[in-house]
C-alpha cells in the first residue's frame, strides 16, 4: 500500500508522458483525478470510522486511502507546482521525492524529465528518506499506545508541512 496501487499507474503514466510530450501538466484530466483522489481518500476514512475493528474492514478502507491519497498526493502536488510555474521535468521530480515512488524515479531516471531532471535523481531519491526516524518513532508510539497515533507529533508535522508547501507557492521565483 505504500506506493500506488497498480491500477493507479495508468493514469499517472498516461497524463505524465503527455504532460511531458507537451511540456506542461495536462490540466483536465489532472483535475479529475485530483477530485477522485481527494473523494476516494473522504470516502475511505468515512469506511475507517464504520470499520468497528474489524480487519477485513479496516484493511479494505486502508487499501482505499492508499489508492486515493496517492492520487492526491501526485495530481495535487503536481497542480500545485503547475500553478506555481515550475517546469514539468522538475514538477515529477518533486512530486516523485514526496512519495519515494520508484516508478517515477525509474522513468526519471531514464530520461522520462529531461536530462536535468536525471541528472538529480540519486539526491532526489535520498531526500524522503530523511524523514523515516521520525515517521518509524511515530508508528512505535503508536504501537506502544494501542493504535492511536500521538497527535500533537502528527499534527505538528501536519503543520510544517503545509507552512513548508505555503512558502513554497507564495515565495517561488
Amino acid at each position: 500500500m505504500i506506493n500506488i496501487p497498480f491500477f493507479g499507474h495508468i493514469f499517472v503514466f498516461s497524463v505524465l508522458a503527455v504532460s511531458v510530450d507537451s511540456g506542461s501538466l495536462w490540466l483536465l484530466p489532472s483535475i479529475a483525478i485530483a477530485v477522485v483522489g481527494v473523494s476516494l481518500t473522504a470516502y475511505s476514512l468515512h469506511n475507517l470510522r464504520r470499520s468497528d475493528n474489524q480487519d477485513a474492514r479496516e484493511v479494505s478502507a486502508l487499501m482505499q486511502f492508499s489508492f486515493g491519497w496517492q492520487l492526491t498526493a501526485v495530481f495535487g502536488g503536481l497542480l500545485l507546482l503547475a500553478i506555481s510555474g515550475m517546469p514539468i521535468g522538475n514538477a515529477l521530480m518533486a512530486t516523485s521525492s514526496s512519495l519515494s515512488h520508484f516508478g517515477l524515479f525509474a522513468a526519471i531516471q531514464g530520461g522520462m524529465g529531461g536530462p536535468d531532471a536525471a541528472g538529480l535523481i540519486a539526491f532526489v531519491f535520498a531526500m524522503p528518506f530523511l524523514v523515516h526516524p521520525l515517521v518509524f518513532f511515530l508508528f512505535g508510539r503508536a504501537m506502544e499506545s494501542e493504535g492511536h497515533m500521538p497527535r500533537l507529533p502528527v499534527f505538528a508535522l501536519a503543520l510544517t508541512s503545509l507552512g513548508g508547501v505555503a512558502a513554497g507557492l507564495l515565495f517561488a521565483a
